[in-house]
């Protein structure tokens, strides 16, 4: 039996100790209901791509010299060697440098799928460049070139991911209204265009290849060709008239294109990776001959893709689109 002196003592003992235990699950209880903020996805967004770029720079120059090493296919095996274990030492340092720049939370997924892709390359390269006959790095050599494009492929789309969050979201206190399609783009004269006809198709097409990216932007999301279109004519005024821009399913004119409209290879979906936005479109010099070129990519269009056209195939952006494989239009 406890004796009432012991029980006004642990009276005393006990009613603080309860207090205080309340008291500490009230604090628990509240710090559980109070919800750390989502982290934004876009922090550092701006900063981690002008490292990347700088990075990506470096790695373009290494990877030139390295190819150098091997300047055709009469080379040795020593040399092409040599020139494996250098690309790859480019990459290895790329990689390095890249591990060191903090990444916003919104690229987590691309850049995790860079590096396996880069390490995944570096075995491959390393196998290759480690093999002692020529038959033996030949038959290296499908399995490095596929890891090769694969790397190559997982580095652009994080270039292009770092490149879309480091834009401010349309509508925020940071964003900047767009401006009109095409008023930033400056008229062209090349020399293969002559008294207003186009005396070549090939140079043409990669022209505007090159337009059409620089023009191209997500947001104009009420423009059926985001930009495109207007900085081809901007660039082209003389040609590219009502007249000399056609539909897709249409023959390209002469000093004219055929194909105006961002499409999607499934349009039953959204776009996405899987499901990149692309422009497929045909153009045909003034003496008859075609070109073509697709400008694809997701989020933005940055990814340009020559297709040659034989004399007497037809000459339209619906064709194109099947050659580069895109699928009809």
């Amino acid at each position: 039996m406890m004796s009432a002196m012991t029980r006004r003592l642990f009276a005393r003992l006990a009613g603080p100790l309860v207090l205080g235990g309340v008291l500490s699950l009230a604090l628990v209880g509240a710090s559980v209901l109070t919800e750390e903020p989502e982290p934004d996805p876009r922090a550092g967004a701006g900063e981690a791509a002008a490292a990347f770029e700088s990075a990506y720079e470096a790695l373009a120059a290494d990877f030139d010299a390295a190819v150098a090493l091997a300047p055709d296919t009469e080379s040795t095996l020593a040399e092409l060697t040599a020139s494996v274990r250098a690309v790859r030492l480019a990459y290895s340092d790329f990689g390095a440098t890249v591990a060191r720049i903090e990444m916003p939370t919104g690229a987590a997924v691309d850049v995790a799928a860079m590096r396996a892709a880069i390490e995944n390359m570096l075995v491959a390269f390393d196998l290759q460049g480690a093999t002692t006959t020529v038959p033996a790095y030949q038959e290296a050599n499908p399995a490095a070139a596929a890891a090769y494009q694969a790397a190559r492929a997982a580095i652009q789309a994080v270039r292009r991911t770092l490149a879309e969050l480091s834009l401010p979201p349309a509508g925020s206190a940071g964003s900047v209204p767009l401006p009109t399609p095409g008023t930033g783009q400056q008229q062209l004269a090349p020399e293969y265009l002559v008294q207003g006809r186009v005396t070549d198709a090939v140079a043409w097409r990669d022209d505007l290849l090159r337009v059409g990216i620089a023009n191209a932007d997500p947001r104009y999301v009420d423009d059926e060709s985001l930009g495109i279109r207007a900085g081809w004519v901007a660039a082209f005024p003389a040609l590219l008239t009502d007249a000399g821009l056609v539909r897709a399913e249409a023959e390209a004119p002469r000093g004219g294109l055929s194909g105006v409209v961002v499409r999607l290879p499934d349009p039953s979906r959204e776009a996405a990776r899987d499901n990149a936005p692309y422009l497929a479109f045909a153009v045909r010099d003034d003496d008859g001959t075609c070109a073509g070129g697709v400008i694809s990519g997701y989020p933005a269009l940055t990814t340009s893709t020559p297709v040659d056209v034989a004399r007497g195939q037809v000459c339209t952006g619906l064709a194109v689109a099947a050659a580069a494989g895109f699928g009809s239009d």
